[in-house]
C-alpha cells in the first residue's frame, strides 16, 4: 500500500471507558479474530477462546495469554461473544452456539455466511433475552472496500447508477451481496435470471443477472469447491464495476484501489484528462499486509460498530441486510450445486514472468 488508511476513531478503544469482556468461538478463522481482538488498541478485552480444545486452539490461547474453554457452560461472565464457526446454512454448529450464548445473556456477533431465516430466528432469541445479535459480513469493513462503497454512494448521489458488474468466487459471494446492497438503490423488486447451461459444457464460472428495480446487476461466480479444503482454491475475490451516465467506478480487487473511468464520448477536440483516475488512497498491499493489517483492522472496526449498536440499543441487522442475504441464497440456489474439484496447488507466476523481452 502506498499510504496507510486510518481505522477512524470508532475502531480504537476510547480511554477511560471499561472495555467489554469478550470471547471468540472457533480457532480456525476465529484465530484471526482472537489475534485482532487481543491487541492493545482493541475495543474489547479478550478474556477467552471457546473451541473443541485442539492443539491449535490451545497454542493460540497460550500465545495470547487467555483462557481456553471447551464447554459453553464453563464460560466466565462475559459481555460479547464473536462466533466464528460455520453456520447452519453451510453445515456447521455456529447458529446453535449463537442461540445458546444469546439465551445466557451474552451479546453475539456471528461471522458470515448466515441464512436470512437463521438471522431472524436469532434476532427473536436476542429480543427474548434482552441481548444484541449481529452478523459480520467481514469484507465490507476492509479499508479498500469501505473506500469503494463510499465512492460508489457519492457517485450515486451525482448520477443514477445504471448497472453493476461483479465477479467473485462462491467462497466470498455472501459479502458480495452485502456490498451490492450498499451500492445499489432499492433491492426490490428483484428478478433473478440465469442462462441454462449448454449440454456437455464445463466451466468454472456461472453467470447470471439480477434486475433490482431498473438497475441491471450482472454476476460471474466461480462455482467450485474443494471438499478437503473448502476455504481454499478460490480463483478470485471481488471485482466490481458500478456504471452510470458519467462513467464507471471500478474496484479491481477486494484489497485493491478504486479507479474512476470517465465515459468516453466524441468531442471536437481531445481533452487532456486521465483515462483512469485514482479515487482516495492507493492500495497495493502484500499478502502479509492483508493478513496482519487490513483484516485485523476490519475485525476491530466490526467489534467497535457492534459495541456502539449495543450501547444505543440498536440493531445492525437492517431489513436491507436481511434482503441482501435472501438474494444471496436465492441466487446461489439458482446456480445449482458447486462443482467439486481436487486440491491441486496453483501454478506460481510472478508479474516479471509475463514481460516479453
Amino acid at each position: 500500500m502506498s499510504q496507510r488508511h486510518p481505522d477512524g476513531p470508532s475502531a480504537s478503544h476510547q480511554p477511560g471507558r471499561r472495555r467489554p469482556r469478550a470471547i471468540v468461538v472457533g480457532a480456525t478463522f476465529g484465530g484471526l479474530y482472537a489475534e485482532a481482538l487481543a491487541a492493545p488498541h482493541s475495543p474489547v478485552e479478550l478474556v477467552g477462546l471457546l473451541s473443541t480444545g485442539s492443539a491449535t486452539s490451545a497454542s493460540l490461547a497460550d500465545r495470547l495469554g487467555v483462557s481456553l474453554y471447551t464447554d459453553p457452560g464453563s464460560l466466565p461472565a462475559v459481555d460479547i461473544a464473536f462466533v466464528v464457526v460455520r453456520s447452519g446454512v453451510v453445515g456447521g454448529e455456529g447458529t446453535r452456539i449463537c442461540e445458546q450464548l444469546l439465551a445466557r445473556g451474552i451479546h453475539v456477533m456471528q461471522e458470515q455466511p448466515v441464512h436470512a431465516d437463521e438471522m431472524l430466528s436469532l434476532l427473536r432469541v436476542a429480543k427474548a433475552s434482552s441481548t444484541c445479535y449481529a452478523v459480520n459480513d467481514f469484507y465490507s469493513r476492509i479499508a479498500p472496500v469501505r473506500q469503494f462503497i463510499g465512492a460508489a454512494q457519492a457517485l450515486g448521489n451525482r448520477s443514477r447508477v445504471r448497472y453493476l458488474h461483479a465477479r467473485s468466487s462462491i467462497h466470498v459471494a455472501y459479502p458480495l451481496f452485502i456490498i451490492i446492497s450498499a451500492v445499489v438503490g432499492p433491492l426490490t423488486p428483484a428478478r433473478i435470471m440465469l442462462p441454462q447451461r449448454l449440454d456437455g459444457t464445463e466451466s468454472s464460472f456461472v453467470s447470471g443477472r439480477i434486475m433490482l428495480g431498473d438497475v441491471t446487476v450482472d454476476l460471474l461466480i466461480q462455482n467450485e469447491l474443494c471438499p478437503s479444503e473448502p476455504d481454499s482454491h478460490a480463483r478470485l475475490m471481488h471485482s466490481i464495476a458500478v456504471g452510470c451516465d458519467a462513467g464507471e467506478l471500478v474496484l479491481a480487487h477486494t484489497h485493491g484501489s478504486t479507479r474512476w473511468y470517465r465515459r468516453p464520448h466524441a468531442v471536437a477536440g481531445w481533452m487532456d484528462v486521465q483515462i483512469a483516475e485514482p479515487v482516495g488512497v492507493d492500495f497495493e498491499p502484500t499478502t502479509l499486509q492483508v493478513r496482519n493489517e487490513l483484516w485485523p483492522n476490519a475485525i476491530r472496526l466490526a467489534a467497535a460498530d457492534f459495541i456502539e449498536s449495543i450501547d444505543g440499543a440498536d440493531t445492525m441487522i437492517t431489513q436491507r441486510f436481511v434482503r441482501a442475504a435472501r438474494l444471496w441464497s436465492d441466487f446461489t440456489s439458482a446456480m445449482g450445486p458447486a462443482t467439486l474439484i481436487d486440491p491441486n496447488p496453483p501454478v506460481e507466476i510472478a508479474a516479471s514472468d509475463l514481460v516479453v523481452q
